[in-house]
């Protein structure tokens, strides 16, 4: 927001363009100050380029001692700083967690063993192990309410890499019978409530993938997208709201539904298969 309270500061960051793994976020990232307003947005390679692409910082840039931490930095509790009974309490909590390996590095909300492993045999079923050990998905959230997940069931945030998921599932999420092509979205095709936060999962983690792709793969699956546009080829209602959705939904459909995906769009289905073996 640009105004009359704009800062100096705030006034000389606005429009820069950084990558996402630059350090100088440790340095820059809002809030810069008291009463900052300023906010960042995540862009593909494509968007950045289209704005004129990596942009220098402006000189004697100072930020305030406190401020500029960015939302992946690591954060360790101090115990000198909580009394004993509440430190104890946290502990408690941490212990909670559910670390399940570099894949997923960290897996919040209470779920049973059973589910968990359902909601995960469907990232398994990619065969993606080695390439997500070096690019992982940092947190995966069960939520268990509607208003955690804004309405939907499920959300990826590029900038913390983390999904959040919705279960358990509202009733007629899941098992509807309509071909691909006239579904809401493919995670509704799903024969079950797990089946269908798997297939979410999936798709979630298919914004994950997509912003990982190098330049020339990317290139690849836009103009596939493009291409299926015109052919009106999309796997469901959602796959319409722009490439990530459309390759998130293919990837989805790939995965749990690869036969009836491969007649409803074979070149789609190739083309993934190709992506996916050149990660493996």
């Amino acid at each position: 927001m640009l105004d009359s309270g704009t800062t100096p500061i705030c006034r000389g960051l606005n429009g820069v363009i950084r990558p996402a793994d630059d350090p100088i976020w440790e340095r820059i990232y809002p809030p810069n100050h008291f009463g900052c307003r300023a906010g960042v947005r995540s862009l593909t390679a494509r968007e950045a380029e289209a704005r004129g692409g990596v942009s220098p910082l402006p000189p004697g840039l100072e930020v305030p001692p406190g401020f500029a931490r960015p939302p992946t930095a690591r954060w360790e509790p101090d115990p000198a700083k909580y009394p004993p009974e509440l430190w104890e309490a946290l502990q408690g909590k941490l212990a909670e967690r559910i670390e399940i390996g570099r894949e997923i590095l960290e897996l919040r909300g209470r779920v049973s063993a059973r589910e968990k492993d359902q909601i995960l045999r469907g990232l398994e079923g990619l065969r993606l192990s080695r390439w997500m050990e070096q690019n992982p998905i940092r947190t995966l959230e069960i939520a268990s309410n509607l208003a955690q997940t804004r309405n939907r069931m499920g959300d990826y945030d590029r900038l913390t890499q983390s999904i959040r998921l919705l279960y358990p599932r509202p009733e007629g999420s899941w098992a509807d019978e309509k071909p691909l092509g006239q579904l809401r979205a493919v995670s509704t095709k799903g024969s079950s409530a797990l089946q269908a936060a798997a297939i979410t999962l999936v798709h979630e983690f298919g914004h994950h993938l997509y912003e990982a792709m190098r330049e020339e793969t990317e290139n690849r699956l836009f103009a596939r997208y493009i291409q299926a546009k015109k052919e009106g080829r999309f796997v469901s209602l959602r796959a319409r709201d722009g490439v990530l959705e459309w390759f998130s939904e293919s990837l989805a459909a790939h995965r749990f539904f690869r036969r009836d995906f491969r007649k409803f769009d074979p070149a789609t289905s190739a083309m993934i298969e190709d992506v996916l073996a050149r990660l493996r």
